[in-house]
């Protein structure tokens, strides 16, 4: 694999978190930092999608992502698209490419190498064509109950020692322990590549926050990136909705643009961007 772009990949400890809203900030934060970012994530299974002009099908997350990193959207953003059809049976798309149906937890090895070479081949052309590539995972990085390889998160990481950034919603109660529990629950490889923590979603006295981030930096060694604050106001497309929605070129997105400057201020102001920035300088330098 080639091994041109930086990368680095923004994983929850559970589903909505707020994965794709810190990936689309973070793309548009170093595309107003003059880079070349390309959003990617691996392996999605979404009711919604919006349809290229080429009429292929991706995740409206790398849509959105797409448009904060100021590029249009692209099948090889999100190369590998699993579809929900209802009683466990999920329709999958390689490349923009329908597979068929399947039985949801299927692992059948011929598939999962035709799905091992649609990542690869997506990846090796965004690594030579942008300078920074921001991965976004699917769910949590430990789902202990998951058939088959993890795409979406550790597997793709992998790929390129990609650094990852571990984030976990405070708005439910728990999260510090969900940052603990999910660190001990990876290998331990698995746990080197997570080179950093995000909370998000706070709300409150962050000086009554600081002792539980104190502890969990000294409890799991790794950094506390920063807390990012509960956005009330977001109004950005859903992943997965009822009924199913799908978007085209049609659709009028130029409101985004306002939303996801907001969000990039906010993430300027509460992550620590220049050490995100040269942690993945770090990994691809070796």
């Amino acid at each position: 694999m080639t091994s041109q772009a930086m990368t680095i990949m923004i994983q929850g400890t559970a589903s909505n978190v707020g994965k794709s809203l810190i990936a689309a900030g973070l793309c548009r934060v170093f595309h107003n930092r003059g880079l070349k970012v390309a959003p990617f994530k691996a392996w999605n299974m979404s009711s919604n999608s919006y349809l290229t002009e080429e009429d292929i099908e991706i995740g409206i997350g790398q849509t959105i992502q797409a448009i904060a990193a100021g590029s249009k959207p692209d099948v090889k953003f999100h190369p590998v698209l699993v579809k929900p059809l209802g009683e466990g049976k999920t329709e999958l798309y390689l490349n923009g490419i329908r597979q068929g149906q399947y039985q949801f937890g299927d692992s059948d090895h011929q598939l999962n190498l035709k799905i091992n070479e649609a990542i690869n081949k997506s990846l090796d052309i965004l690594k030579s064509e942008f300078d920074l590539i921001i991965f976004e995972g699917s769910g949590s990085p430990v789902e202990l109950n998951r058939v088959g390889p993890d795409f979406g998160n550790m597997f793709a990481a992998r790929l390129n020692n990609t650094p990852v950034f571990l984030t976990a919603d405070i708005s439910r109660g728990g999260a510090l322990a969900d940052l603990v529990g999910t660190l001990k629950l990876l290998s331990s490889e698995d746990r080197n590549l997570v080179k950093g923590l995000i909370i998000n979603k706070f709300r409150g006295d962050f000086e009554l926050l600081k002792p539980g981030l104190d502890f969990l930096e000294k409890h799991t060694g790794k950094q506390v990136l920063g807390t990012v604050p509960y956005l009330q106001k977001v109004n950005l497309p859903e992943e997965d909705t009822s009924p199913h929605l799908q978007l085209d070129q049609s659709t009028d997105l130029t409101y985004l643009e306002e939303e996801i400057e907001n969000i990039a201020q906010q993430l300027e102001e509460s992550l620590q961007i220049d050490s995100i920035l040269n942690l993945a300088r770090r990994d691809r330098n070796g």
